[in-house]
């Protein structure tokens, strides 16, 4: 632990918003409370469930903090679990994932005044617990400074962690939340993360020290066929409506912005070439052409991102494949994107020793 008097140790509020997902409530609970850190409390937001989840959270008894309301949204469980909070570290654990036990302590002991966000990698697991790989992947390396702002202006985002690996400040989420309810019905952390870098440091913290689970149930999961459609519609509305919140914030402090830089988004441009793969008839921009999205895609691949040489060539050429391969194929290079536990393993091998770090 670290050796400090507990009353000069930070507060860190685990704060868990649920819907539903009372087969996994359990688990994150659990490694909220059994954290290494003892100075936290743990506010558990149940969105109006309607399976076993209120009765769990009883189960717990005064070892958490409930909050029970109707059914809002991913970012209506945000702002009620944050009003619910007192922790000077605030940490949103989504209820089908999990943290590691020394999670929390790690990020203490890096904490300084100025930090807004602490992010590190986490594991991803299958909905049976089995490893799968880890996010971001392992070659890549975490943004972090205090200037990353300047980043997020010249190409749209910047490499940061899932939900379960992000760690704010209280000041920064005073200055963000509360949340339009109705614009964030889901991915309530995308304008976290994206504006946390305008009002300090952001820190990377080695090690994988959270769990992010893949299941059918969930956004991440996606198997390249005209049933994902949804999610990739969802995928774009979130991740646009995360520019025009960055575009927002940043002419509110007086930055300029680049134009088109919605362009400059590998991961824009992906779900954009997905949706008029799987579905041209229903893409919801009927200006976007396969060739004119493969070209952007390289382009933002290859200009606007700080990976390694090897994989910006790598989601360069996805761009190529996807765009211009039969829609077979196409779909087979969607799923093993976006559910990388479907990759044959000599693929997977293969693109390890191709990005491996030397």
């Amino acid at each position: 632990m670290i050796d400090e008097p507990l009353n000069r140790l930070p507060l860190v509020s685990i704060v868990i918003p649920n819907y539903n997902y009372g087969r996994f409530l359990r688990e994150a609970i659990d490694s909220a409370l059994s954290q290494t850190y003892s100075r936290i409390e743990v506010v558990v937001v149940d969105d109006g469930s309607t399976d076993d989840s209120p009765e769990i959270i009883a189960s717990y008894g005064d070892r958490v903090v409930p909050v029970l309301k109707e059914n809002g949204g991913h970012g209506s469980a945000f702002n009620a679990g944050f009003a619910a909070s007192r922790g000077d570290i605030v940490k949103f654990l989504d209820s089908d994932d999990y943290l590691l036990p020394q999670a929390v302590e790690r990020v203490v002991a890096v904490w300084e005044p100025d930090v807004t966000l602490v992010h590190h990698r986490v594991q991803v697991v299958d909905a049976s617990g089995h490893p799968i790989g880890v996010f971001p992947p392992p070659d890549q390396p975490l943004s972090s400074g205090r200037e990353l702002w300047r980043t997020l202006l010249k190409q749209g985002f910047y490499v940061h962690s899932q939900t379960c690996g992000l760690y704010f400040s209280r000041v920064v989420l005073e200055k963000i939340l509360p949340l339009s309810e109705a614009e964030w019905v889901r991915g309530a952390e995308e304008p976290l993360w994206t504006l946390a870098p305008f009002y300090g440091h952001v820190v990377a913290l080695e090690g994988v020290l959270g769990v992010w689970r893949f299941h059918g149930d969930n956004s991440a999961s996606a198997s390249g066929t005209r049933a994902d459609i949804p999610k990739f519609r969802q995928l774009l509305t979130v991740n646009m409506r995360r520019q025009a919140t960055l575009m927002r914030e940043a002419r509110k402090l007086g930055h300029e912005m680049p134009d088109g830089l919605s362009a400059r988004d590998p991961g824009n441009l992906q779900v954009r070439l997905i949706l008029l793969r799987l579905g041209p008839q229903e893409h919801p921009s009927a200006s976007d052409r396969r060739i004119d999205l493969a070209y952007r895609g390289v382009v933002s691949s290859l200009r606007y991102s700080d990976a390694e040489l090897k994989r910006r060539l790598m989601r360069a050429a996805w761009f190529v494949w996807v765009a211009l391969l039969p829609l077979p194929l196409a779909r087979l290079a969607i799923s093993w994107l976006y559910a990388p536990q479907t990759r044959p393993k000599v693929l997977e091998w293969a693109r390890k020793k191709v990005i491996s770090v030397h």
